[in-house]
């Protein structure tokens, strides 16, 4: 069967006559009716009677039409949306990141991307936990520390660096150290997911430390309040840090040691069609980290 004989076959009935539909498809009636005693042949039964006023479908005719005209109907609803899609992205995004991560950094990056492209809304999941990419129904997600989720595609925006802080107005009333096999003398705060410290000196030398402190928390911004609160030391990523720290109250210690770096990643979908909304989400935020500085 030619499909695009049964496409003729719709507009006809849908215009009422052969002529009709032949000035709506822009050809000649005798080629309209040559097309379908074509699709009559290869259906193997008449579809069409007419008579000099009268246009009606046999049975078979009438079956075909019914059955096709909805799938028609759909793929030019489908066509339509792809083309208003190209011209205008529009319709809903859903992204996933760690809420800390998203309040520093990625806040600003979503919001110019609604600035350029008023009709994508974004619907923002923000957790500290992993979860299920695919359940959960997300577009783009943005984690910390390498990832590996299978037929998702992982881009690196920009590497995650730590220092240990402390309030200064707190250092003053504790002994100053030189080591960090001397943190234990301290109060120390942190982080779930930076509860175990690997410090490297510039000489090589390592150190690893398990933190059990005062306070052990899930969020960055809480840990963050507490630091600048004088309750204790901890180590935080530096992206979560006021540019000046001096003017925040804030102190590096044992700047010669260094935490291993995490790579930010953004994952989508590695899929042979990207919708248009996803991939200009994407290149928007490849712009804009581009001119990134994470504080150091």
């Amino acid at each position: 069967m030619n499909y695009q004989d049964l496409y003729l076959l719709i507009k006809i009935v849908e215009c009422g006559s052969f002529s009709q539909a032949a000035r709506r498809l822009g050809m000649s009636t005798s080629t309209l009716s040559r097309r379908i005693q074509n699709l009559e042949s290869s259906v193997g039964s008449r579809l069409i009677r007419r008579s000099a006023r009268h246009l009606s479908l046999t049975q078979a005719g009438s079956l075909l039409f019914q059955r096709s005209q909805a799938l028609y109907n759909e793929l030019e609803n489908i066509s339509l949306s792809v083309e208003q899609e190209v011209d205008s992205p529009s319709g809903e995004l859903t992204i996933t990141a760690p809420i800390g991560l998203s309040a520093q950094v990625l806040d600003n990056w979503f919001f110019c991307f609604m600035d350029a492209y008023p009709n994508i809304a974004l619907k923002l999941n923000l957790v500290n936990k992993q979860i299920d990419l695919k359940q959960e129904g997300i577009d783009v997600a943005f984690r910390i520390g390498n990832q590996a989720v299978q037929d998702w595609v992982v881009r690196t925006l920009f590497s995650s660096t730590y220092s240990l802080v402390a309030a200064t107005e707190l250092l003053t009333r504790l002994p100053e150290i030189s080591h960090p096999d001397e943190l234990h003398q301290l109060p120390l705060l942190a982080a779930r997911s930076l509860s175990t410290w690997q410090l490297t000196h510039q000489n090589g030398e390592l150190f690893v430390i398990d933190v059990s402190g005062r306070l052990l928390v899930d969020e960055m911004s809480t840990l963050l309040k507490a630091i600048k609160r004088g309750m204790g030391v901890s180590l935080m990523p530096d992206y979560m840090l006021p540019e000046n720290l001096a003017d925040a109250g804030l102190t590096r210690l044992l700047p010669a040691w260094k935490a291993p770096e995490k790579p930010v990643q953004m994952l989508y979908s590695d899929r042979q069609y990207i919708p248009r909304k996803v991939r200009v989400f994407i290149e928007s935020i490849l712009q804009q980290c581009v001119h990134y500085q994470p504080n150091r």
